[in-house]
């Protein structure tokens, strides 16, 4: 263990999320490494919080939300390790990383390395996926991985041994220095969600591999990170999907997949309106829905304005 390794943590209001994954750094890594948390303009006491908390932190603070890309960029353009793991504020370390980082030394041609996603529970969370196509985004992917499950792997499909998958989710990405460097860092179009699915898709088309490596855990508390606003960011996550589909096909692209997601969303949010009348609003699971679903085709309707998504 010879080189150093750079954890980059990106902070937005999180701060109490962002130490305790600190500490799990810090305890599961008995090798030369570094802590860089990039804040992003947070309105909490998070940037005084860590400095007083954690004096060998390297803390960036952002005057605004440059967006999780645009930090991510920014952390590792501050970094000095040869490899850099990507590490959400809501995952935290259950052991050493050292068993994955000797796999990818192994192996020239592995680029980027994601570990097993676990719940607080010991529940698998999926820690993998398909790259986004029609296909992915259009049929519920639960539906996908029934129907063709050696062609939509999910987490039932984790093995033991280190095996190679076309997109990580990214709360915990290990990434070569020079892989990452290469390919210019994260697209900055993304400002939360498909940051990943994007880069991950160069890293294929430029011959390199991804893999998971089943044998290290990490605990992921899925959807802190997001915020508490869950309209505003599921609104972001289908901002963030546009971009990459007019990016890899096209403006066509783009229009025919917000078609096809309209009219999706316009089926649900009757079906979901019925259910509710049918139960009298008692469910409150089905108003949930009602109110994420129509509020999305909402915003469909007014022209897919990026100022309804997160707060920038």
């Amino acid at each position: 263990m010879n080189l150093k390794i750079s954890f980059i943590i990106i902070n937005y209001n999180t701060l109490a999320l962002t130490v305790r994954c600190i500490n799990s750094v810090k305890r599961f890594s008995d090798f030369d490494y570094e802590i860089i948390v990039v804040d992003n303009g947070s309105a909490d006491e998070s940037v005084s919080g860590l400095k007083s908390s954690f004096a060998d932190v390297k803390v960036i603070e952002n005057r605004e939300n440059i967006g999780f890309a645009g930090a991510c960029n920014k952390g590792f353009n501050k970094s000095e390790g040869a490899l850099v793991c990507f590490l959400n504020s809501d995952a935290e370390l259950s052991a050493s990383i050292k068993p994955l980082v000797k796999f990818m030394r192994a192996d020239n041609s592995a680029a980027v390395c994601g570990a097993r996603l676990i719940n607080p529970d010991g529940s698998e969370q999926n820690s993998f996926g398909k790259t986004p196509d029609f296909i992915t985004e259009i049929i519920n992917k639960s539906l996908l991985k029934k129907v063709f499950p050696e062609k939509y792997e999910g987490k039932a499909f984790l093995r033991k041994e280190p095996f190679e998958v076309e997109t990580l989710i990214g709360a915990f990405m290990l990434v070569k220095r020079e892989a990452f460097d290469d390919l210019g860092g994260f697209d900055e179009r993304y400002f939360f969600f498909f940051e990943e699915s994007d880069f991950c898709r160069r890293v294929r088309e430029n011959g390199l591999k991804i893999f998971i490596f089943p044998g290290v855990n990490v605990l992921h508390l899925q959807g802190k990170s997001a915020g508490e606003a869950l309209l505003k960011a599921r609104i972001e996550y289908y901002i963030s999907r546009y971009s990459y589909f007019d990016k890899y096909y096209g403006f066509s692209g783009k229009i025919l997949l917000c078609f096809a997601l309209g009219f999706l969303l316009f089926v649900r949010s009757m079906l979901y309106f019925i259910l509710n009348i049918i139960t009298v609003f008692a469910v409150r699971e089905f108003k949930q829905k009602l109110v994420m679903s129509s509020g999305i085709l909402v915003w469909h309707f007014f022209g897919l304005r990026k100022n309804w998504g997160i707060d920038k």
